[in-house]
Formats: structure tokens, sequence, C-alpha cells
């Protein structure tokens, strides 16, 4: 471990992966090693149903430690928050209050941050706050944007995971704003050959001769997964081997499960993330259709593993797939031109085998572990700074 010395960081997030009590999933992972490596004490209060048995989680012997904050309704969760958050305030001395995402989290981290005197940390890992596009989208939208912008305002630091919002955010008023890449954990299984590739693609594909497609994503509407789909239903009838996978669960599955399930998909749901490489591996390509993303770790994971994506043209796309040579880029809602270059790389099987290899051997020497530790070693040490009053260069 590091000699520097350790912080303590009150984290305020909604990813429920946090509480698996089986201590193996990919964000657990992350958080111990971003506790040992910081190095750092992080305790987390995070958004769970209102069930019995949901408990605290204990991980990295004792350096990652995990509150459930059970609530009936995402409404309630600032409150409920705020209480857990509050009492760790009151029996510890924090270091960083950290919050996943300026809406909700930001509230919380905000109303925490002022009651307790702890300098905040922001996460934006959505290109949503200051983006006039979504803003526009809703009447609610819009709120959402002005209480992020208001959040964004009193952080003492914001961490975006793209280059593209870092710098859309700095020009909307928001200097304080660094970009430091998100950490892919599972990096060298990625890489490295899954022993099961072969048994997971024969499985998937059937009796079917393929392209093997691939979808990671939650089913969710900003993933607009209605364009993936109608895209791979229109160039079945041109290419009647392809078959789709869809790894990931949300709101809208059942809904896509009923219009969407003939013999060219598999609805595959939730899969731990110890699991994913052989799915990559297997693939052809990796789809994603999205409205909205920041970064979105399924390109970078699919480029691991030697498999081109088609990606829709988010914020974030352009920083991770080079355009021909890893992959393909449309633009975001565009349904013509995704089913067109969709059959155009299904046709093409040399080319998504040149744009795989090229994708894997450019991802693996731009990604660094230390240099994103590095980097949130430095936001901290600028937050802290900022919030007692000192000059901070940008």
């Amino acid at each position: 471990m590091s000699a520097i010395s350790p912080l303590k960081i009150l984290n305020i997030g909604l990813d429920r992966a946090l509480l698996e009590e089986h201590g193996r999933s990919e964000s657990q992972a992350r958080q111990v090693l971003y506790a040992q490596e910081i190095p750092a004490e992080i305790i987390h209060v995070v958004k769970a149903p209102p069930i019995d048995g949901c408990k605290r989680v204990v991980l990295g012997e004792g350096l990652v430690r995990v509150i459930p904050a059970p609530v009936h309704h995402w409404v309630m969760f600032p409150f409920a928050a705020i209480r857990a958050g509050a009492r760790v305030l009151r029996e510890e001395q924090v270091d960083i209050i950290q919050v996943q995402e300026p809406i909700l989290c930001g509230l919380v981290g905000l109303w925490l941050s002022r009651r307790y005197r702890v300098p905040l940390i922001v996460g934006a890992f959505t290109d949503q706050i200051a983006n006039p596009a979504w803003a526009s989208a809703s009447l609610l939208n819009r709120f959402a944007d002005l209480v992020g912008r208001i959040v964004y305002k009193q952080a003492d630091a914001i961490r975006a995971d793209s280059l593209a919002v870092t710098q859309r955010l700095q020009a909307s008023g928001f200097p304080q704003v660094s970009f430091i890449p998100f950490l892919i954990t599972n990096a060298e299984r990625l890489v490295q050959p899954a022993a099961n590739v072969a048994i997971v693609r024969r499985t998937l594909l059937g009796d079917r001769k393929g392209p093997l497609l691939l979808a990671v994503a939650r089913l969710e509407s900003e993933k607009n997964m209605d364009l993936m789909l109608q895209a791979v239903e229109e160039i079945v009838k041109s290419v009647n081997g392809v078959v789709l996978a869809v790894i990931g669960d949300g709101s809208l599955r059942k809904e896509l499960e009923r219009r969407f399930s003939a013999g060219w998909i598999r609805w595959l749901g939730w899969l731990p993330n110890t699991e994913l490489a052989a799915y990559y591996q297997a693939a052809d390509l990796s789809l994603l259709s999205s409205d909205i993303e920041s970064s979105a770790r399924v390109l970078t994971e699919s480029l691991l593993a030697g498999t081109p994506v088609l990606t829709t043209d988010t914020a974030g796309a352009r920083e991770v797939v080079e355009d021909t040579r890893s992959g393909r880029i449309v633009p975001t809602g565009d349904l013509d031109e995704f089913t067109r270059v969709l059959l155009e790389l299904c046709v093409n099987d040399r080319q998504l085998d040149d744009m795989g290899k090229y994708g894997q051997l450019m991802v693996c020497a731009h990604m660094s572990r230390a240099n994103i530790i590095s980097g949130l070693r430095k936001l901290f040490a600028q937050a802290i700074r900022r919030h007692q009053g000192e000059p901070v260069a940008v």
C-alpha cells in the first residue's frame, strides 16, 4: 500500500451491485481497488429495495463498507440517504463526500457537505446536465438540469469520465471539472482468451451460422434498444443466419421481449461481470444504440476482448472507437444509417476481424490504471484545497 495518508470518503450512489452479498461484482472489485491504491477507507450509502435481509456489506478487509438505504420509491431516496449519511458524519471524521450523479445523489451530497462542512465531489458520468438536447426533451429534464447545474456550481470538484463531457461542462461555466477515465477492473480477463468461448458461441448460435451480434446494456429508454432491434430485424431478411444476444436487465425488458421474440434473438438477462469475457470474445460485433452516454464502458470492454463495435455517436464514443478502424460510428437516433452500416458489417467477416484486432491493440496501449489512480488523488487534493479557500490550478 502507498505511504500516502489514507482518506476517508463517504460515497452516495445508486449502484445496487455494491450490495451483492457474495462480494464478487465488478463494482465491488473496483471500489476495493480504489481503496487499496488511493489509499482510502470508503463508505457507500446506496439506494436499495425495501426488502427484508438487505444487509450492510464489508469488503477488502474493512476498507469498503456499503450501507443500504431502502426505499419504496426513488423520490424517497434523498431523505433516506441524508439520514444514513448524517449518521456516518456524526460518528466518523470524513475527508470527502463523493456522489455518483448530480441530481438525486447530488442533492444529498450538497446538503451533507454544507451541514458538516466536508468537501464535495460530484460525478458527471452521463451526458445530461448542460446538454440542451437532453434538457429540452421534457419538463422533468429541464428541472433536473437546473438541479444538476446548482449542484455542480456548489461542488468543490467534478469528475467526468468523458473528455467531450468535460469540455462541455467547462464551456458551461464549471471550471472545476476534471477528466478521469473509467477504470476497467477486468481488463486482463477480457484480453486473455476465455476457456468457454467456443461453447458460448455454439450455444448462442444454435443452428444458425451467424454472424453473432452482442448487446450489453441496461434495458432503459436512453439506450434506445428499439432502434437496434428494429435494425437487426431488418437485416435478418438479407442475412438470415444473424443472432443477437442481449445481456442486461431493466424496466423495458418485458416489453422488449414481448415485441421481439423471433428465432434470431437471445434474451440472456443480467450476467455477472466475471462471465462477460467469453460473451464479448464469442461475438463477431458488439452493438450500442444509445441516445445519451458519457463514456460507455461496453465499448472499451468489447475492444479489449478483440470484438469491434457499431455505436451511435454519443459523447464519449469517438474517444474509444476509431471510425472504420476499430468499429463504426453512426448518428444517434438514425435507424436507416444504423441498419445500413450493420448490414455492411455483417457481410464482411474480414473487416470485422481486422477492426477487432486493431481495436484491441489501441485500447490496450492507452489504458493505464496508474494514471487513473494518480488523477483521483489529484482530484481529491484539489477538492480539499478549494473547500478550504485555497487557490487551485485548473
